[in-house]
C-alpha cells in the first residue's frame, strides 16, 4: 500500500518522509492518550427533565364603575361622583370617585379643578345572591380622588348594587375679596354594577 501523500509542498526526501511519518504516527499517539486521558474525566450529564411551571401571576385589580352623578351646589360649583366595585382575587369592595371644579370664568379661568371634602360616606352593597354588605367609606378630601373601602366581600359575577344614600361633598372657594366659602352637594347615588368575573 502507498505510503499517504504529503500534505506540504514540495518534495519530501527519505529522511524527512521518515521524520514526517514518525511525526504524525506522535501526534495519533498523543490524541489517542489525550482521549484516553480526558473522557474518564467527563461526568455524565444527568437527562433533561421538564422545567418547572412558572408560578401563577396573582390576577391585576380590576374596577367597573356605575354612571356618573352630577351635582350643583352652587351656580359656579360642579361635583361629579362616580361608584365603582374593585375586585381582585375572588374578592370585591365598594369604591366611589370624585372630581370637583369650580367655574372662575370671571376672572378668566373656566371649570378648574377645585378642592372639596367627600364625607358621610356610608354606603350598602348587595351581591348578585342578595348577600348585603354594609360599612362606610373614608372621608377625602382633593381635586379629583377615590375613597376605597376596606372592608372585602366575596367575590360574585353579575349585578351588585352599591347604594351612598347619605353622601355629601362640601366645595370650597375663596372669594374674590378673601372670603373663604364651602358649598354642600347631596351625591347620594345606587348604582347596579356588573362584575364580569372574579
Amino acid at each position: 500500500m502507498a505510503p499517504p501523500r504529503p500534505t506540504g509542498a514540495g518534495r519530501l526526501t527519505a529522511e524527512g518522509r521518515g521524520s514526517s511519518m514518525s511525526r504524525s504516527r506522535t501526534v495519533r499517539a498523543l490524541g489517542v492518550l489525550t482521549a484516553a486521558v480526558i473522557l474518564p474525566l467527563a461526568t455524565p450529564t444527568a437527562p433533561a427533565t421538564a422545567a418547572a411551571p412558572a408560578p401563577k401571576a396573582a390576577a391585576a385589580k380590576e374596577w367597573t364603575c356605575g354612571d356618573s352623578v352630577w351635582a350643583y351646589p352652587h351656580k359656579q360649583a360642579e361635583v361629579e361622583t362616580w361608584a365603582c366595585i374593585g375586585y381582585e382575587n375572588g374578592k370585591v369592595w365598594p369604591e366611589l370617585g370624585s372630581r370637583c371644579k369650580w367655574d372662575k370664568s370671571a376672572v378668566g379661568t373656566n371649570w378648574i379643578l377645585n378642592y372639596c371634602t367627600a364625607y358621610d360616606l356610608a354606603y350598602k352593597m348587595t351581591s348578585p345572591s342578595g348577600k348585603v354588605y354594609e360599612g362606610t367609606l373614608p372621608k377625602m378630601r382633593g381635586y379629583h380622588f377615590t375613597s376605597i373601602g376596606t372592608d372585602l366581600a366575596t367575590c360574585e359575577t353579575g349585578n351588585w348594587t352599591v347604594s351612598l344614600p347619605g353622601s355629601k361633598h362640601d366645595v370650597e372657594n375663596t372669594t374674590f375679596w378673601g372670603q373663604n366659602e364651602i358649598h354642600t352637594a347631596k351625591t347620594d347615588q345606587t348604582r347596579t354594577i356588573d362584575v364580569p368575573h372574579c
